[in-house]
């Protein structure tokens, strides 16, 4: 498709972004089963928002397919909540940064594919960065999301507002903004 028409290839990437967006408060697998028996309602909604050219029926079904893969990876297993919750208690009262998952890698000239939550304690401000692509210059993407997690778990405790995200082309940027998050504030 980026040969035969980079525009819509372009929009169909915005498309799975916005769709991934928009499942950001299905926090549970069955949630998100559910929710895929209404992907073509979701599409055409996100299509509407971003008042874009809709796909074809088979490559919809493909930018559907990819929006909801992109959230059933951002959600915690079972076994990831276990070891947070065990990650939080051992860090104490804080004030710190605990980690509580990490998937891939975010070492210079790594293209994709990176997500790290980590948690301030105590009051359970949750930072997701991670590494995407761009879909209009295909280069990495680099971003922050600032989210409210519930202390004692770990668990995305923050109401259906999205949360706040910051993206970066730079990859020097986005690790200061990330050691800016991260610096201890005066009350």
């Amino acid at each position: 498709m980026i040969v035969v028409s980079p525009h819509q290839y372009e929009v169909n990437l915005t498309l799975v972004r916005a769709m991934t967006d928009d499942l950001s408060d299905i926090t549970a697998v069955d949630e998100l089963i559910t929710a895929y028996e209404h992907r073509d309602d979701r599409l055409a909604e996100a299509v509407d928002r971003l008042n874009v050219a809709a796909p074809s029926a088979e490559v919809g079904e493909l930018v559907a397919d990819a929006a909801f893969q992109g959230r059933y990876r951002e959600l915690p297993s079972e076994r990831q909540q276990t070891d947070a919750v065990r990650r939080i208690a051992a860090a104490g009262a804080g004030p710190a940064w605990v980690l509580l998952g990490e998937f891939g890698d975010d070492a210079a000239g790594v293209g994709t594919g990176f997500r790290r939550i980590e948690m301030r304690i105590p009051d359970g401000l949750g930072m997701h960065s991670y590494i995407d692509i761009d879909a209009t210059t295909f280069l990495p993407l680099f971003g922050i999301e600032i989210l409210q997690l519930d202390p004692e778990t770990g668990e995305y405790a923050g109401t259906r507002a999205r949360p706040e995200r910051r993206e970066f082309t730079v990859r020097e940027e986005w690790l200061a903004a990330i050691a800016a998050t991260k610096a201890p504030t005066d009350h």
